[in-house]
């Protein structure tokens, strides 16, 4: 686990156990989205990571996100800014979706493949990892060209690599 995933790990923890007590789940999914965003914009980041000027990235992240304003959801943002981790929130963001996905029991799975995969063996991969995992199942396939065969399984922070590079 990267040391930004662990920082972002309870945060985003904490706003999906609040989000759930509220039943505000798409409220907080679409802040922390929004949030996210904005804070990979390069200028942005670098107001943000600054001491001495993320209390104002907050406020105008806040600005941004909702303009009408959520008392809970603001005193995030401002524990973030106060905490130096609003650079953490597309961590955050990504970890608060696997989140909503393990309650919903639904998995997005990436898959790098030497070669596309026809329709068939997309079905039948996605059906082996669906009962493997007793989840519903999204791949997201990507090609890399410099495998000479196999593949790349990466779910969550599991990984299982049988694939041969050239």
């Amino acid at each position: 686990m990267s040391e930004m995933s662990q920082v972002a790990q309870p945060y985003a923890k904490a706003a999906f156990e609040f989000a759930c007590s509220r039943n505000a789940l798409s409220l907080w999914q679409n802040l922390l989205q929004s949030a996210s965003q904005i804070s990979n914009d390069t200028q942005m980041r670098m107001l943000l990571s600054h001491p001495l000027t993320a209390q104002y990235g907050s406020q105008l992240l806040q600005e941004l996100c909702q303009p009408k304003g959520n008392p809970y959801t603001n005193n995030f943002l401002q524990l973030l800014a106060r905490n130096q981790r609003l650079n953490a929130l597309p961590e955050i963001y990504q970890q608060f979706i696997q989140l909503q996905q393990t309650q919903a029991k639904q998995e997005t799975v990436e898959i790098i493949t030497a070669r596309s995969l026809t329709t068939q063996q997309e079905h039948q991969l996605n059906h082996a990892l669906a009962k493997r995992l007793n989840r519903q199942v999204t791949l997201h396939i990507q090609v890399d060209p410099k495998l000479l065969a196999g593949l790349i399984i990466h779910i969550g922070d599991w990984m299982l690599d049988r694939s041969i590079r050239g």
